[in-house]
Order: structure tokens, then sequence, then C-alpha cells
């Protein structure tokens, strides 16, 4: 898969037409994997390429960085989904870059010039160019003067009675409900990040962990002790997560994200590691020793084997 960076006004043109959906398709749910899935279809039936146009940062960020969500997905993880589903180019979109272009510049320039779209899939709502200025008719007509055809679109489906979106997505994982959270987005829930150096306290313990350094505005399950995979150089391992705070040792409040990978003692620090969440196993708690705390940590190995198992 080709990906196209930077100022999308330098972009060099594609070879031949396109088929082009555009979105910031955080998480890559099922929804999202149908339109891209019809994308690829309808390029591919037509001999054009599938395109996907995505944003980094979210373009909230700079608009309205109050309302701003975490992402479900990191560009390198949406990029590998992409590619997954069979879309040949993604154009990430710096919304800096494009804020301030006309709607019409940004079709003329981008959508004609630099994809040469034949078809463009959109969500019904979207807007787009200065003072979001554009919309799905403007879009349209341009798309009769330059020979493309609009495709508007629902971002979000229904997965048996649950609504699938973004938004509900990580509703459930602020919940802890991680098996609700995979089963929307069609795949698992995955965090990407480093092995950093923490206290040292698991293996104290008789408990060694790994420290997960994840990426500013990634979502994180809420707090507690989770059934996990750890992902390491194509390699998984079964584990067992926490999240939160460690308040048996009244912590200074920051979260940390620790993972005890069972039957494992080598040394991660610095490594690339992603955690895959798999069910929830209980909430986070203070304990009054450290005894009782061993004690919980030991129980949650063995409930971790029998989910994993």
């Amino acid at each position: 898969m080709k990906v196209l960076e930077g100022d999308p006004l330098g972009w060099r043109p594609l070879d031949g037409r396109s088929a082009v959906a555009i979105g910031v398709f955080d998480g890559v749910h099922l929804g999202h994997r149908e339109i891209l899935e019809k994308v690829v279809a309808v390029g591919h039936r037509q001999s054009h390429q599938a395109v996907a146009l995505t944003f980094d940062p979210h373009p909230l960020e700079l608009v309205a960085p109050e309302k701003a969500p975490v992402f479900l997905t990191s560009v390198s993880q949406r990029l590998g989904h992409f590619e997954g589903i069979g879309i040949d180019v993604t154009g990430i979109l710096a919304f800096g870059e494009i804020r301030d272009l006309a709607p019409e510049t940004f079709v003329e320039e981008i959508l004609v010039e630099r994809v040469r779209a034949a078809r463009v899939s959109v969500g019904v709502d979207w807007r787009f160019g200065r003072d979001r200025a554009g919309d799905v008719s403007l879009l349209e007509r341009m798309g009769e003067k330059h020979d493309f055809s609009v495709q508007p679109v629902e971002l979000v489906c229904e997965l048996e009675g649950e609504v699938v979106s973004s938004t509900r997505i990580r509703r459930a994982l602020g919940d802890g409900d991680v098996k609700m959270a995979t089963r929307l987005l069609g795949h698992p829930f995955i965090i990407e990040g480093h092995v950093i150096h923490g206290d040292s306290r698991g293996r104290e313990l008789g408990v060694p962990t790994v420290n997960l350094h994840v990426p500013e505005r990634i979502a994180v399950p809420g707090h507690g002790i989770y059934a996990s995979v750890t992902h390491h150089r194509g390699e998984r391992f079964p584990s067992v997560t926490s999240v939160g705070v460690r308040p048996t040792f009244d912590s200074d409040s920051h979260r940390t994200i620790e993972s005890h990978i069972l039957d494992f003692d080598e040394e991660l620090y610095g490594e690339a590691i992603g955690v895959e969440f798999i069910d929830w196993i209980r909430p986070e708690l203070k304990f009054d020793s450290v005894g009782e705390l061993i004690d919980a940590m030991e129980a949650d190995i063995d409930k971790a084997r029998e989910i994993l198992s």
C-alpha cells in the first residue's frame, strides 16, 4: 500500500483514477470496514485504485480542542487495517495544511488533481474547507463538473441492536467492557507502545510486570484488571494487565498500564509491544495489606489463565 504524507498540495498525482473514501476512520470499526470494503470492491471492478483519505491529527484538535476525542487507533494501526482491507493508497491529511483551503480548492487540488477521484464516499454530514463551508451538496455539484460521483454514507451502523460508532466504542472501553469494544470494532482492541522503567514493585512482590508507555491521545480502558495478550516481535504471550493508579501504595494518581506476562522472564525495556485486551477480571481495589494484594494478584493470574485457555 502506498502512503501519501506531508502537504497534500505537494502530493504527486496518482496514475489512473480512483475510488476514494474520506474520513477519520478512527478504530476502523465494522461500519468503517463496510465503507472501505465497498470502495475497494467498486474501485477494483472499474480498474480504479482504492484510496482512503484519513486525518492526523483529528480535525477537532485544531478546531475545538476541548471536544477532540482520544483515538482508538494510532496512525500506524489504521494503516495496517487499511492495507488488510485492500486499500491501495492512503493519504494522511494534515488538517493544519488544508483547513484554510476553500472547499472548491480542496476538491479541485486534492480530489481531482492529486488522487484523480472517479467516485467519492463521505459521511452524510461531512463538512470540509475553510469554515466548514463545504458539504455533500457542494461536493455533488463539483462532481458533476469534474466527472466524479459522490456516495454519501452513514458512518454509524448497528450490530445485533448495538450502535457501532467510535463514540460507542470509547464508552465501552471507559466502562471496562473490552469484549463489547472488540465486538463493535470487529477486530481486537490493542494498545501499542514501548516498555519503560517502572519502580520494580511488581518484581519485588514476585509478579514482575512490563510498564507500557502509551502515546498521547490514545484511548485506554477504564481502571481495572484485565486478561490480555501481549504482542512482541510477532509472538503472542498470555498476560494480565492492570490499568490504574495502584491505590494500595498511595500513588501520586499517575495512571500506569502494567502487564504481567505469564511464564515469561525476559527484559523488554525499550522494546515495542502491543497489549490486546481480552476480558475484564475485576475493578482496581485498594487492599489493606501487601499480603492481600499478592493473594488478589495470584487469583487474577488464575482467572486470566482460565479466560485465555
